[in-house]
C-alpha cells in the first residue's frame, strides 16, 4: 500500500512531528508532500530515507505549485492520502478533486477549536477523519461531523531513555508539596542552577510571553536560572522585546528552530507548556517521554495526559502568577521532580507506543483504500 502524506509545513508541531515518526517507521511505503519551504525537519526525514517533495509554496495562488502536486499526485496514484491539517486538504480538494475518497485527515480543528464551514464540507467528502484524542473527537461532532467519519489515533513518541542532569540544591523540606498556594516570595534558594525549557513555535496561543513573565518572577529567587526558548515564529521580536524590558534577557537563551530537542528537554529541570489555547500536546509529550516534570495550562489536549501532581502540573490559562509558583514548588523538591517525571514517562509508554500507533494508522488506511 502507497500513502502520501500531505502538508502545509514541517515544523516543530504535533501533526509534523507525528508525520515524522509514522513516515520514518514506513519508508518502504511513504512519500511526503510539503506545501512550503525546505526546513531542517524535512532534511532529516531525508536523511531516514523518505522520500519528501518541497513545493516551497510561498502564496495561495501559485499556479507552477498547484500544477506540481497535482502532477505529482497522479502520477503516484497513492492507495491512500494522509492530510495533515486543513490547509493541506483544501489544496488537495483545488487540484486533485477526484481523490478526496482516499483521504483521511489528520489535525482537523484549530487551536481554538474552530472548524471553518469549507473544511467542513470538504470533511464529508474523504475517506476518515482522525483526532488526537476523546476531547477533539467530542469537539468534532458537535460542530457537526458524523461520528463514523472519526477514528482516535493517540499521538506517539519515540521511546527515549536517557539519564536526565540532576542538580544538587539544599532541601527546606522532604515533604515540601506542589502547593498552588505557596507564595513565590517564601522560601527562597539562590545554591544551585535551574534551567527551565519552552519548546514550541512562538505563536500567541503557545504562551511564550506568559513564559517570560512567569520566569521574570522566578529570577528573583534564582540568580543561577536559565529560561531556554526553542522555536522560531511570528511572536519571536516581540517575546525579545519583552525579556529586554524586564531587564531579564541575560538569562533568557533564545535557541532558535531546533529539528532534535531532545538535548534541551533532557537537561530541563522544569518543561513548560504554558498554552493560550488547546495546544502545546507534542512538547508536553516529548517532555514526558524523557522524565522531564511539564508544567501546562490546563487545556484539554494537556489535561488528557497530565494528572495533576501526579504525571505533570496543570495551571489555569494565562495565570503566571501560578506558573511561577507552582514551579517555585517543583524546583525547591528534587524528590517531587524525579517521582513526577518517573510517572509522566511510565504514562507516555502506556498510553503513547509508536508500534501501536503504526498499526492503528495502517487499520484507517485499510479501511479506505477497501
Amino acid at each position: 500500500m502507497t500513502v502520501l502524506h500531505i502538508i502545509d509545513s514541517i515544523d516543530y508541531s504535533g501533526s509534523a512531528r507525528q508525520l515524522s515518526l509514522l513516515a520514518k517507521a514506513q519508508v518502504d511505503s511513504t512519500m511526503v508532500c510539503c506545501l512550503g519551504a525546505e526546513t531542517s525537519w524535512s532534511a532529516a526525514l531525508r536523511e531516514a530515507g523518505v522520500k519528501v517533495h518541497v513545493l516551497g509554496w510561498t502564496r495561495w495562488l501559485d499556479f507552477s505549485a498547484w500544477w506540481n502536486l497535482r502532477s505529482l499526485v497522479r502520477d503516484l496514484a497513492p492507495d491512500v492520502i494522509h492530510a495533515w491539517r486543513p490547509l493541506a486538504l483544501r489544496v488537495l480538494a483545488t487540484v486533485a478533486p477526484s481523490f478526496l475518497p482516499r483521504v483521511v485527515m489528520s489535525g482537523p480543528l484549530s487551536s481554538r477549536g474552530e472548524f471553518g464551514w469549507l473544511d467542513q464540507t470538504l470533511a464529508g467528502r474523504i475517506g476518515r477523519l482522525a483526532v488526537a484524542g476523546n476531547t477533539d473527537r467530542d469537539q468534532c461532532i458537535r460542530l457537526g461531523i458524523a461520528p463514523s467519519m472519526l477514528r482516535v489515533v493517540s499521538p506517539a513518541v519515540m521511546a527515549a531513555d536517557g539519564d536526565r542532569r540532576h542538580h544538587a540544591l539544599r532541601e527546606e523540606s522532604d515533604t515540601w508539596s506542589v502547593n498552588p498556594t505557596t507564595a513565590v516570595s517564601e522560601q527562597p534558594d539562590h545554591s544551585g542552577e535551574f534551567i527551565i525549557a519552552f519548546v514550541g513555535n512562538l505563536e500567541r496561543d503557545e504562551g511564550c510571553r506568559q513564559a517570560i513573565w512567569a520566569f521574570d518572577f522566578l529570577r528573583q529567587l534564582y540568580t543561577n536560572a536559565r529560561l531556554h526558548v526553542v522555536g522560531a515564529g511570528s511572536q519571536y521580536d516581540d517575546a525579545r522585546g519583552l525579556a529586554h524590558g524586564l531587564e531579564c534577557a541575560p538569562q533568557v537563551d533564545f535557541l532558535g528552530e531546533l529539528s532534535n530537542t531532545t538535548r534541551v528537554l533532557q537537561n530541563a529541570d522544569v518543561v513548560w507548556v504554558p498554552s493560550m489555547a488547546n495546544c502545546g500536546r507534542q512538547t508536553a509529550l516529548d517532555a514526558m517521554a524523557l522524565g522531564g516534570p511539564v508544567v501546562g495550562s490546563d487545556v484539554p489536549c494537556l489535561r488528557e495526559m497530565i494528572r495533576d501532581g501526579e504525571t505533570g502540573i496543570l495551571t489555569p490559562v494565562a495565570d503566571i502568577v501560578q506558573l511561577a509558583r507552582r514551579t517555585h514548588a517543583l524546583l525547591q523538591n528534587a524528590a517531587l521532580r524525579a517521582r513526577i517525571g518517573q510517572s509522566a514517562q511510565a504514562w507516555v509508554r502506556q498510553h503513547c507506543d509508536l508500534t501501536t500507533a503504526v498499526s492503528r494508522w495502517n487499520e484507517i488506511y485499510q479501511e479506505i483504500a477497501a
